[in-house]
């Protein structure tokens, strides 16, 4: 039997563009997951060090800060995370004119440079290393290096693998993220934390050497092939310094030139808003009204982490293009009623069924932006100028949770948080379905 009308075309039209129909080589993309566990397990290894790091450096004992230490160093904290996040939101325009290679390179050598800086900051005891430290992390930020990855998914010759790249790379990231607590127990020592780190950023550095140049090809012969090489990362030698000013904004001013992306933008803008002080908030609710220790506070974020990391897995396998938007909604909308479960918990031990249960809506991000790039196939540009939308609110999420929970004591918050979620399932719904 001969192949259907629609076969036939689809690989005439493979060949028209240039792009040789092979549907059984494995797309470079899945070559470049490991990079995202790797970074994911340096970022571990230094997680719960870092904080004892920072009241080593300002409390005369780090294990008995006083409270005028605290307050000084709480200060200092945050206005130093809203100077990073500023950083990540202009370095994102950066880090999408590079290539891959260069781009994932760059980020690993800041990400590396940030223990460095900060490890000195310990050894000398200087608060003013510890902030530069946390400006090299706003620069490299976990926002930035998905970003990069997705945009090279997104530029994979055969879109029906995007979908499953982009859950099978956050899995991986999550599953990274769920050693934390285990790696806290095994490296006390925040200064071996630190060295161990650096060596896994090492090992992730030599990785991307050995495959850098093969995801430089795929992600450039996608672009010349689909005529974005100007708009995804293409150089221009003539360009003007106001040209080149102009360019840095090239991905929030690409947020609002189309209806869809808008849409998509703002659906990832309200979601980041819900999620990213929400366990911070989570943490703090937990400790002032069932007394949770440090330990237990990092068993919750290893639960969410693990129960993610195997339901992005499940999502990987059962990946299709026809049902990217029935599981942003079916994530969302269980992310919400999780979120208002756990605001009503009474009891300790209810706090980790629910925790598992609204991280199965932490997997809300790859769903989105596979279902951008099914309406939007190879536009690299178009995956920045979500992860701008994603950096606006993470920055808002701090300032507006945090307020929240500083006025309305218990766990209103959540609340909050539930219907920021849902109005990112309502704005998903009307622009983008």
């Amino acid at each position: 039997m001969g192949p259907s009308n629609s076969e036939t075309e689809r690989l005439l039209g493979a060949e028209a563009d240039g792009v040789e129909a092979t549907p059984k080589e494995t797309p470079p993309g899945y070559y470049a997951m490991p990079i995202s566990f790797l970074a994911s397990c340096a970022m571990a290894a230094t997680a719960a060090s870092t904080i004892y790091g920072y009241a080593h450096i300002v409390c005369k004992d780090a294990s008995q800060c006083e409270d005028a230490e605290k307050a000084a160093y709480a200060s200092a904290v945050a206005a130093a995370t809203t100077i990073a996040n500023m950083c990540g939101l202009m370095a994102v325009s950066v880090y999408e004119r590079l290539g891959t290679q260069k781009g994932l390179g760059v980020w690993i050598g800041l990400r590396a440079g940030s223990v460095v800086v900060l490890g000195a900051g310990v050894l000398r005891r200087s608060v003013s290393l510890a902030l530069g430290a946390r400006v090299l992390e706003g620069l490299a930020t976990d926002n930035t290096l998905h970003m990069m990855l997705n945009a090279l998914y997104a530029h994979s010759k055969d879109q029906r693998h995007v979908g499953r790249l982009m859950s099978m790379s956050l899995a991986l990231y999550m599953a990274g993220m769920a050693l934390s607590p285990a790696l806290a127990a095994l490296l006390a020592d925040f200064r071996v934390s630190f060295a161990v780190a650096l060596v896994i950023f090492g090992i992730t550095a030599v990785y991307l050497a050995a495959i850098g140049t093969w995801l430089d090809d795929e992600r450039g012969d996608n672009l010349v092939g689909h005529g974005h090489m100007r708009e995804s990362g293409g150089t221009d030698t003539n360009a003007s310094p106001l040209s080149g000013l102009a360019s840095l904004a090239r991905p929030a001013l690409r947020l609002f030139s189309h209806r869809v992306l808008a849409a998509h933008g703002g659906a990832m803008f309200l979601y980041n808003a819900a999620i990213s002080y929400m366990f911070p908030a989570l943490m703090v609710h937990a400790t002032l009204e069932f007394g949770f220790t440090p330990a237990q506070n990092g068993l919750l974020l290893s639960v969410a982490a693990g129960t993610s990391s195997m339901h992005l897995i499940l999502a990987a396998v059962m990946s299709r293009p026809a049902r990217n938007a029935a599981a942003v909604l079916v994530s969302l909308t269980v992310l919400v009623a999780a979120l208002a479960a756990l605001a009503m918990v009474q009891v300790p031990w209810a706090l980790f069924p629910v925790v598992a249960a609204a991280s199965l809506g932490l997997a809300t991000p790859s769903f989105v932006k596979a279902h951008l790039v099914q309406r939007r196939p190879h536009d690299g540009l178009a995956v920045a100028a979500l992860s701008v939308a994603e950096g606006l609110g993470s920055l808002v999420s701090a300032p507006l949770l945090g307020a929240w929970q500083s006025t309305h004591p218990g766990g209103s918050v959540l609340y909050v948080a539930a219907t920021l979620a849902a109005a990112s399932a309502m704005v998903f719904v009307f622009g983008c379905v």
